[in-house]
């Protein structure tokens, strides 16, 4: 675990040094310009519900808070508070991009047909999805236990994290290094909550907290079975 962190950390620093204060790197815009010349049909309907996904601190919090809900009440605490903690980092992307300040895409270099506010590196809905969708991935496993169903859904969620960050340089939002940035700063991220998560799961999942009996007329029921009334 500390190895792949201490090696993501030096790839994003390393990226970071790069893109500070330039535009472009080198060879950046010519790959910008081949993802924009992709096209087939329903690519910018896809692309549109990629961008729609991450768009927007409201909605972000509620899909987040609908997925970790769903969790709690399918009682895997430890996969809900994972997923919660890890999609809570998303707001270091913030202070990250002042703090780097680097310039989004020009329509003199690419084509830009999502106006988006503020600096670039690193993509916020890159390192948003990288967060979210990653933490599901460290999850599913022992949420779904049919092996092939949990690669499947595991597949489907880095194919979105793939998805939203072609999508990003797609519109002319991000440049590549800004979506590889976003990916990058969430994966170091992922490392120590992931080694916490298969650490200490099971104690979260055996917490009275957790692990209070079930109410309602079932339980009433069985409770009276036992007793042999």
């Amino acid at each position: 675990m500390l190895t792949r962190m201490v090696s993501l950390g030096m790839m994003a620093f390393v990226l970071s040094r790069m893109v500070v204060g330039f535009g472009s790197i080198p060879g950046e815009v010519e790959l910008a310009l081949r993802i924009q010349s992709v096209s087939f049909p329903g690519l910018d309907d896809l692309v549109v519900a990629a961008n729609w996904l991450g768009q927007g601190s409201l909605k972000v919090i509620v899909i987040t808070l609908l997925i970790v809900g769903a969790m709690f009440l399918a009682r895997f605490p430890a996969e809900a508070l994972l997923v919660l903690v890890a999609s809570l980092c998303r707001m270091l992307n913030s202070p990250i991009k002042v703090w780097l300040s680097r310039p989004r895409p020009t329509i003199d270099l690419v084509s830009v047909t999502e106006e988006a506010v503020g600096f670039g590196y690193p993509s916020g809905h890159a390192m948003g999805a990288t967060l979210l969708f990653g933490s599901l991935v460290i999850v599913i496993p022992a949420m779904v236990k049919r092996r092939w169903l949990a690669t499947l859904l595991q597949a489907l969620a880095i194919l979105m994290i793939i998805l939203t960050c072609l999508s990003r340089v797609y519109t002319g939002a991000h440049w590549p290094s800004d979506v590889v940035g976003g990916v990058l700063i969430g994966l170091v991220i992922l490392q120590p909550l992931g080694w916490l998560y298969h650490r200490y799961r099971w104690r979260i999942q055996l917490h009275p907290w957790f692990n209070r009996p079930r109410r309602g007329p079932r339980a009433n029921y069985r409770k009276g079975m036992a007793s042999g009334s």
